[in-house]
Protein backbone atom coordinates (compact mmCIF):
# COMPACT_ATOMS: atom_id res chain seq x y z
CA UNK A 1 0.00 0.00 0.00
CA UNK A 2 0.82 3.57 -0.34
CA UNK A 3 2.35 5.30 2.36
CA UNK A 4 0.53 9.05 3.36
CA UNK A 5 3.95 10.89 2.63
CA UNK A 6 4.17 8.74 -0.58
CA UNK A 7 0.54 9.84 -1.23
CA UNK A 8 1.41 13.20 -0.65
CA UNK A 9 4.30 13.60 -2.81
CA UNK A 10 2.67 11.96 -6.58
CA UNK A 11 -0.61 14.90 -5.64
CA UNK A 12 2.41 17.29 -5.51
CA UNK A 13 4.37 15.97 -8.25
CA UNK A 14 1.68 14.89 -10.22
CA UNK A 15 -1.72 16.35 -9.49
CA UNK A 16 -4.63 14.91 -10.99
CA UNK A 17 -3.06 12.29 -12.43
CA UNK A 18 -2.36 10.50 -9.13
CA UNK A 19 -6.04 11.27 -7.97
CA UNK A 20 -6.61 9.10 -11.54
CA UNK A 21 -4.03 6.37 -10.36
CA UNK A 22 -5.45 6.17 -7.19
CA UNK A 23 -9.55 5.49 -8.37
CA UNK A 24 -7.59 3.39 -10.68
CA UNK A 25 -6.12 1.41 -8.48
CA UNK A 26 -9.88 0.96 -6.46
CA UNK A 27 -11.86 0.32 -9.53
CA UNK A 28 -9.30 -2.68 -10.05
CA UNK A 29 -9.31 -3.80 -6.37
CA UNK A 30 -13.06 -3.75 -6.95
CA UNK A 31 -12.85 -5.18 -10.36
CA UNK A 32 -11.14 -7.81 -9.35
CA UNK A 33 -13.22 -8.76 -6.29
CA UNK A 34 -16.26 -8.62 -8.86
CA UNK A 35 -14.43 -11.23 -10.77
CA UNK A 36 -13.67 -13.93 -8.38
CA UNK A 37 -17.62 -13.54 -6.67
CA UNK A 38 -18.20 -14.28 -10.55
CA UNK A 39 -16.09 -17.35 -10.58
CA UNK A 40 -17.20 -18.52 -7.47
CA UNK A 41 -21.20 -17.71 -8.35
CA UNK A 42 -20.86 -19.79 -11.96
CA UNK A 43 -18.40 -22.72 -10.56
CA UNK A 44 -21.42 -23.21 -8.06
CA UNK A 45 -24.06 -23.54 -10.55
CA UNK A 46 -21.62 -25.49 -12.60
CA UNK A 47 -20.95 -28.05 -9.82
CA UNK A 48 -24.98 -27.41 -8.84
CA UNK A 49 -25.40 -28.52 -12.30
CA UNK A 50 -23.27 -31.63 -12.73
CA UNK A 51 -24.30 -32.91 -9.58
CA UNK A 52 -28.49 -32.52 -10.77
CA UNK A 53 -27.04 -34.52 -13.70
CA UNK A 54 -26.02 -37.50 -12.06
CA UNK A 55 -28.71 -37.75 -9.71
CA UNK A 56 -30.82 -37.41 -13.07
CA UNK A 57 -28.50 -40.12 -14.62
CA UNK A 58 -28.60 -42.45 -11.57
CA UNK A 59 -32.41 -42.06 -11.25
CA UNK A 60 -33.10 -43.35 -15.26
CA UNK A 61 -33.10 -46.98 -14.97
CA UNK A 62 -30.30 -48.40 -17.31
CA UNK A 63 -30.54 -51.16 -19.94
CA UNK A 64 -27.49 -53.29 -18.96
CA UNK A 65 -28.44 -56.05 -21.81
CA UNK A 66 -30.58 -56.60 -24.56
CA UNK A 67 -30.91 -59.87 -27.10
CA UNK A 68 -32.76 -61.78 -29.40
CA UNK A 69 -34.14 -65.41 -28.95
CA UNK A 70 -30.66 -67.30 -28.41
CA UNK A 71 -29.46 -70.63 -27.41
CA UNK A 72 -28.87 -71.61 -23.62
CA UNK A 73 -25.22 -71.20 -23.51
CA UNK A 74 -25.58 -67.34 -24.93
CA UNK A 75 -28.35 -66.97 -22.41
CA UNK A 76 -26.46 -67.87 -19.07
CA UNK A 77 -23.42 -66.19 -20.06
CA UNK A 78 -25.59 -62.80 -20.30
CA UNK A 79 -27.17 -64.05 -17.04
CA UNK A 80 -24.12 -64.57 -15.45
CA UNK A 81 -22.53 -60.84 -16.41
CA UNK A 82 -25.93 -59.56 -15.03
CA UNK A 83 -25.73 -61.61 -11.73
CA UNK A 84 -21.24 -60.36 -11.32
CA UNK A 85 -23.60 -56.77 -11.89
CA UNK A 86 -25.67 -57.44 -9.33
CA UNK A 87 -23.07 -58.83 -6.56
CA UNK A 88 -21.31 -56.01 -7.09
CA UNK A 89 -23.99 -53.48 -6.33
CA UNK A 90 -26.13 -54.94 -3.79
CA UNK A 91 -28.78 -52.19 -3.62
CA UNK A 92 -29.29 -52.99 -7.31
CA UNK A 93 -32.76 -54.64 -8.71
CA UNK A 94 -32.57 -56.73 -11.95
CA UNK A 95 -35.91 -56.48 -14.18
CA UNK A 96 -36.31 -59.01 -17.44
CA UNK A 97 -38.98 -57.55 -20.02
CA UNK A 98 -39.55 -60.17 -22.27
CA UNK A 99 -41.22 -59.16 -25.82
CA UNK A 100 -43.13 -61.91 -27.46
CA UNK A 101 -42.58 -61.97 -31.59
CA UNK A 102 -44.61 -61.24 -33.83
CA UNK A 103 -44.86 -65.03 -34.65
CA UNK A 104 -44.85 -67.57 -31.69
CA UNK A 105 -46.55 -69.06 -29.22
CA UNK A 106 -48.37 -68.36 -26.48
CA UNK A 107 -46.82 -67.76 -23.48
CA UNK A 108 -43.66 -67.80 -25.06
CA UNK A 109 -42.17 -64.38 -23.89
CA UNK A 110 -43.49 -65.25 -20.20
CA UNK A 111 -41.66 -69.25 -20.14
CA UNK A 112 -38.32 -66.94 -21.06
CA UNK A 113 -38.98 -64.52 -18.61
CA UNK A 114 -39.22 -67.16 -15.91
CA UNK A 115 -36.74 -69.22 -17.67
CA UNK A 116 -33.93 -66.43 -16.71
CA UNK A 117 -35.69 -65.82 -13.26
CA UNK A 118 -35.24 -69.40 -12.70
CA UNK A 119 -31.52 -69.40 -13.23
CA UNK A 120 -30.75 -66.46 -11.43
CA UNK A 121 -33.07 -67.73 -8.55
CA UNK A 122 -32.22 -71.23 -8.25
CA UNK A 123 -28.94 -72.04 -9.64
CA UNK A 124 -27.49 -68.21 -8.77
CA UNK A 125 -28.79 -68.07 -5.23
CA UNK A 126 -30.00 -64.39 -6.12
CA UNK A 127 -32.74 -63.58 -3.32
CA UNK A 128 -36.16 -63.59 -5.63
CA UNK A 129 -37.20 -60.12 -4.67
CA UNK A 130 -34.28 -58.68 -6.46
CA UNK A 131 -35.39 -59.94 -9.96
CA UNK A 132 -38.67 -58.80 -11.31
CA UNK A 133 -40.28 -59.99 -14.38
CA UNK A 134 -42.59 -57.63 -17.18
CA UNK A 135 -44.30 -58.36 -20.13
CA UNK A 136 -42.91 -56.53 -22.73
CA UNK A 137 -45.93 -56.71 -25.24
CA UNK A 138 -45.11 -57.70 -28.67
CA UNK A 139 -41.93 -56.80 -31.62
CA UNK A 140 -40.92 -58.14 -34.78
CA UNK A 141 -38.82 -61.33 -33.15
CA UNK A 142 -38.21 -62.05 -29.66
CA UNK A 143 -36.48 -60.17 -27.49
CA UNK A 144 -35.12 -59.97 -23.99
CA UNK A 145 -33.57 -56.99 -22.21
CA UNK A 146 -31.78 -56.86 -18.83
CA UNK A 147 -32.24 -53.87 -16.84
CA UNK A 148 -30.46 -52.70 -13.86
CA UNK A 149 -31.65 -49.99 -11.42
CA UNK A 150 -31.38 -48.88 -7.13
CA UNK A 151 -34.47 -49.73 -5.06
CA UNK A 152 -37.06 -46.77 -5.08
CA UNK A 153 -36.43 -45.63 -8.92
CA UNK A 154 -39.22 -46.07 -11.54
CA UNK A 155 -39.52 -49.70 -12.93
CA UNK A 156 -38.36 -49.35 -16.87
CA UNK A 157 -40.78 -48.81 -19.06
CA UNK A 158 -41.72 -51.74 -22.13
CA UNK A 159 -41.57 -50.26 -25.23
CA UNK A 160 -43.40 -52.89 -28.10
CA UNK A 161 -43.31 -52.06 -31.82
CA UNK A 162 -46.29 -54.47 -32.51
CA UNK A 163 -50.14 -54.24 -31.86
CA UNK A 164 -50.81 -57.32 -29.73
CA UNK A 165 -54.18 -56.87 -33.08
CA UNK A 166 -50.62 -58.16 -35.32
CA UNK A 167 -49.61 -60.99 -33.83
CA UNK A 168 -50.73 -64.90 -34.73
CA UNK A 169 -49.32 -67.20 -32.37
CA UNK A 170 -50.05 -70.90 -32.88
CA UNK A 171 -50.19 -73.56 -29.67
CA UNK A 172 -49.46 -72.72 -26.06
CA UNK A 173 -46.04 -73.18 -24.31
CA UNK A 174 -46.34 -73.75 -20.23
CA UNK A 175 -44.72 -72.05 -17.88
CA UNK A 176 -43.02 -74.13 -15.50
CA UNK A 177 -39.82 -73.58 -13.65
CA UNK A 178 -37.72 -74.27 -17.17
CA UNK A 179 -34.15 -74.49 -16.29
CA UNK A 180 -32.04 -73.37 -19.03
CA UNK A 181 -29.17 -74.23 -17.49
CA UNK A 182 -29.98 -78.59 -16.94
CA UNK A 183 -30.17 -78.38 -20.84
CA UNK A 184 -26.45 -77.75 -21.36
CA UNK A 185 -25.02 -79.52 -17.92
Amino acid sequence: MDSPARRARLIREFGVAARCYKIMKRSLIISGICVLLLIAFWSGIYVRDCLAQKQAERLLPRKFDEFENTNCEVELARLDSLFNELQNNPDSLAYIIVYGGRRGRRNEAELYAARMRFYLVHSRRLDAKRVIMLNGGYRENLVSELWLMRHGEPKPVAIPTVKAKDVKLRGRVKVRGYDCGALIG
